[in-house]
């Protein structure tokens, strides 16, 4: 349930993802080969999602305050915590009214979906004693365009009006940029209004990153392709050749060009960094029982 991770992008970090695949069905999303672990096909990802029905129970147990203290929970890695299913299961929000008993955590939060504002009273209650950031994942403001490459999420017009309320209330949020897609939605025009739109519905931070194209997500985006951007299939093959990423020099334009607009919007080089939770103090933690969060 809690899971270690330790790479160059999210260093010494715990990751939690209450669900097993994603009802959104994102065409580029590097995490279908998840379903691999399970015995199935990365076709599968969005059609067949496992629920982890026990996950706050799990949480309760295995949270050991002496070996997070000072690292990151990040919620929402490989599956979007408030797709479609939680509104049925709750899942997420169980697991969050686990970690509104605690104190001096450093978590965060990534959906597309503004099923996400349902829980801003819990946010609240979570960030009276931790550190807390919401981030909203948005790539374009284009709703025909997102509707066909991300079929279940919310509008865009929707995660901007969450992000909005999220912030109003006090809580700590952004944008993910992410990913941004080459030849579609990196235009000098397309990024602005994304960080113009962040910036006006009251965005703390945005951060942003170019496709990572895994083994398991080439089928299906680059069918994606076929059906919508046939120009552009035959260039992605060869810019992405076996490689996961794209050439460092458009990798350089494109963090250059972002970096440009959000100094020209007032947001900081870089995402800010989450306070570092003071050090753990045991009296600071309660011995939480199943009953208390609403665990059936």
């Amino acid at each position: 349930m809690l899971n270690h991770c330790d790479t160059r992008r999210m260093p010494d970090t715990f990751t939690i993802n209450p669900y097993r695949g994603c009802e959104f069905g994102c065409s580029y999303c590097y995490a279908r080969y998840t379903h691999e672990f399970m015995g199935l096909d990365g076709s599968q990802f969005e059609r067949k999602i496992f629920l982890k029905l026990q996950g706050a129970r799990v949480l309760l147990r295995s949270l050991d305050p002496g070996k997070i203290a000072g690292r990151n929970i990040a919620i929402g890695t490989a599956t979007d915590p408030y797709q479609p299913a939680e509104a049925r299961f709750f899942l997420t929000r169980q697991m969050l009214e686990v970690f509104a008993q605690a104190r001096n955590l450093s978590l965060s939060i990534t959906t597309k979906s503004s099923l996400v504002k349902r829980d801003i009273p819990l946010f609240r209650k979570i960030a009276r004693n931790n550190q807390l950031q919401v981030n909203i994942s948005l790539i374009s403001l284009d709703e025909k365009f997102l509707a066909d490459l991300e079929p279940k999420a919310s509008r865009p017009q929707a995660r901007l009006a969450a992000l909005k309320e999220i912030t109003e209330a006090g809580i700590r949020a952004g944008i993910f940029m992410m990913p941004i897609l080459p030849g579609i939605t990196d235009s000098a025009e397309d990024l602005e209004s994304v960080v113009c739109a962040a910036r006006r519905n009251g965005a703390h931070y945005l951060s942003s990153n170019i496709l990572f194209l895994r083994e398991s997500a080439r089928k299906p985006f680059y069918e994606f392709l076929r059906r919508k951007r046939p120009d552009l299939h035959r260039r992605y093959c060869r810019s992405y050749g076996i490689r996961s990423c794209m050439p460092s020099d458009y990798q350089r334009r494109i963090t250059t060009l972002v970096r440009a607009l959000k100094e020209k919007y007032g947001f900081d080089r870089e995402s800010p960094p989450v306070k570092t939770p003071e050090p753990y103090q045991p009296e600071m933690w309660n011995l939480w029982k199943p009953e208390q969060i609403g665990v059936d």
